[in-house]
């Protein structure tokens, strides 16, 4: 007894495979239909050879592979491999139907399109795709009932349309027009290189989890379309997701958390308070011991309630207003107008939260005595009508005597940029300008946003001011410009991070290997831009060998790093380095603890050897810390800004060497 149509089914189960490899090829589309009729046509050829396919079967058989091929080309190979097995369902169901057989011969058609449907279910599976338990309850319905085959097939296909079209997953709310990609590597297609790392390095799929890819990836496809560009050919949004789905982990590595202190420096804690029913939110304290002061201070600007506050230690600490203003998130003392008296300048955000607009400003506050500025003072605006102003710094740039202010203007998507800010103040000798808001010209000298830090430096030690930015969002990039004297600089790259969604947080400027050459310490910590507590956040050194770009050295994993304050706290004559944590509120969800580390510090204990010490385990983050020598007693101090909390930060007074060592 011949058994009943296996050869229809080994045909269809081939059909079906054939149509998933070709799909997977690396080659175009039109070249995917040739490859696919010249194996079909082989296969057919073949079967029509040996009288294994006969009648009208032959035409339906084909046409059915052939829609699936179809479907796949259209960058649906979900609802392709769908129609494939649905095919070869109802072929084999239709021979072994009472029609052609009967008894034992009927039975065992049921039994063999059961087990057809198992295996190719299961193979799916193993490739990765997903099948819904709606999906498998279809399914298996019109396996049983097989009397109504035509009818349950096309109403099935419709069905699954509508499902495939239409269905979200609950977590994500994204829609499931992804499948699992066949190709295992973990190097990307070309033309996912292409357009995912145009304007920065191409993701690794290992930085997300699975069910987070979707939205990152449309992120990424959402900037290219804000950013008015359309030289890149455009891969289909559906087949990226499916790439990087197929290669990302379930879920990132659980974050670790530092033990709790045994050994190195006894740190005590006592609170700056805040102003009654201020809520705050610091963005920077600074120690500032600049040398025509004759009292340092401690100072902090809180972006959230518009303060600006100069603390000063004494028998205890004395808190005074120095500026009021729109979201401020730095301050920065230099002597703008060279009369020898400290001036401020105020970086202002414009708005809490992240938003383009044009509300960010430069405020010039001159001082009127050495160790003070009053309040009735009125600020001086030199820029303004830009996007969010993060940080700015001074220097010489084209060395004719008087400051010039580079400026980093983070915007959000849309607005942002690095200004250089020429002084064209008319000079007599050594009489002091007078600075107004037409003193400076401007200079843009790059438009990317998400600059955070600009710091001036001699990197290169000609004599001649350059400066390094950091720029966050999707470019993360630390960025070195070597001056020329001239106002105009070589652009060179210090680091890249991994992927765009890095988080990165802050740069430091520190020899921190004391070879007489600046290196970087650089953080990463930003938990916002994708709502996810990554284990791959902490600091690096970028160790400065002599060339472009530096090398790159992790030394910590630390959740939520937000600054760094490098400094010899254990007094052994190199330099350690404390590390500030944020983790905002909605992410304590992902926490394996009810507090995190948001205080630590690396002892160096060898060359290139740190080892962490934990400061203070809480839910009250610190987006900044500073370090000096607070008290005057040889030991170097450390100050926080709080975001949330009670106070608008903390002094971590260092009392030497703890009992356990």
């Amino acid at each position: 007894m011949r058994i009943p149509n296996m050869d229809t089914s080994l045909y269809m189960t081939l059909s079906a495979a054939t149509v998933r490899w070709v799909l997977s090829l690396k080659v175009k589309a039109s070249r995917q239909l040739a490859v696919f009729f010249c194996c079909q046509g082989s296969v057919m050829l073949f079967w029509v050879g040996v009288g294994r396919v006969h009648g009208d079967s032959e035409s339906e058989e084909m046409k059915a592979v052939f829609l699936s091929f179809v479907v796949g080309a259209l960058r649906q190979p979900r609802l392709s491999y769908l129609v494939s097995t649905l095919s070869a369902r109802s072929h084999v169901e239709y021979h072994c139907s009472p029609g052609h057989f009967e008894g034992f011969e009927h039975r065992f058609g049921e039994w063999l399109t059961f087990q057809l449907f198992t295996g190719l279910l299961s193979s799916a599976s193993r490739s990765g795709v997903k099948v819904s338990p709606t999906e498998y309850l279809f399914i298996g319905t019109t396996c049983v009932f097989h009397q109504c085959q035509r009818l349950f097939q096309m109403a099935g296909l419709t069905f699954l349309g509508l499902i495939i079209g239409c269905s979200r997953p609950a977590a994500t709310k994204e829609p499931v027009e992804q499948a699992a990609s066949s190709n295992h590597s973990a190097i990307p297609p070309e033309e996912i290189v292409t357009f995912c790392g145009n304007c920065h390095r191409t993701p690794s799929p290992e930085t997300f989890p699975k069910d987070a890819w979707y939205k990152e990836v449309k992120r990424g496809f959402d900037f290219y379309t804000d950013s008015g560009r359309s030289d890149l050919s455009i891969p289909g949004k559906s087949s990226v997701v499916a790439w990087y789905r197929d290669h990302a982990p379930e879920r990132l590595a659980p974050i670790t958390f530092l033990p709790e202190p045994t050994s190195g420096r006894r740190f005590e804690l006592q609170p700056i308070p805040a102003l009654s029913g201020v809520t705050p939110m610091v963005a920077e304290v600074v120690w500032d011991s600049s040398p025509w002061r004759t009292v340092p201070e401690l100072r902090l600007s809180d972006m959230g309630t518009g303060h600006v506050r100069r603390i000063v230690f004494g028998q205890e600490i004395q808190s005074s207003e120095v500026f009021f203003g729109s979201h401020p998130a730095c301050s920065v003392t230099t002597d703008l107008n060279g009369d020898g008296i400290p001036d401020l300048l105020i970086a202002e955000l414009g708005s809490k939260e992240p938003g383009d607009h044009d509300k960010g400003a430069l405020q010039y506050i001159p001082g009127t005595s050495i160790d003070s500025i009053k309040e009735e003072v009125t600020p001086i605006c030199i820029l303004n009508g830009v996007g969010r102003i993060a940080h700015v710094d001074v220097a010489d740039f084209d060395d004719d005597g008087d400051k010039d202010l580079v400026v980093a203007e983070f915007g959000w998507q849309k607005t942002g940029g690095i200004w250089l800010l020429e002084n064209v103040s008319p000079t007599e000798g050594n009489t002091p300008s007078t600075i107004h808001s037409e003193s400076f010209r401007r200079h843009k000298i790059d438009s990317r946003h998400g600059a955070i830090h600009v710091r001036v430096c001699d990197l290169n030690s000609d004599g001649i001011d350059d400066f390094i930015c950091l720029v966050s969002q999707e470019h993360e990039t630390i960025d070195a410009y070597i001056g020329n004297g001239d106002l105009t600089f070589r652009h060179e790259v210090i680091n890249a991070a991994e992927d765009p969604s890095f988080g990165s947080c802050g740069i430091e400027l520190v020899d921190i290997d004391q070879d007489q050459d600046l290196d970087v310490v650089y953080c990463n910590g930003d938990n916002l831009d994708a709502l996810l507590i990554k284990p791959y956040h902490g600091v690096s050194l970028l160790i400065n060998d002599g060339h472009f770009p530096f090398r790159k050295v992790k030394i910590l994993s630390f959740a939520g790093a937000s600054d760094t304050a490098s400094a010899d706290f254990d007094g052994d004559g190199d330099m350690d380095i404390a590390v500030s944590g944020f983790i905002p509120s909605q992410l304590y969800d992902q926490l394996s603890s009810p507090e995190y580390d948001s205080l630590c510090w690396l002892e160096q204990t060898e060359p290139g050897l740190f080892i962490p010490h934990s400061i203070e385990k809480s839910k009250t983050g610190h987006l900044t810390v500073t370090a000096g020598d607070f008290n005057q007693d040889g030991q170097i101090d450390l100050a926080v800004g709080n975001y949330p909390g009670q106070h608008w930060g903390a002094v971590w007074w260092n009392r030497g060497a703890s009992n356990s060592r």
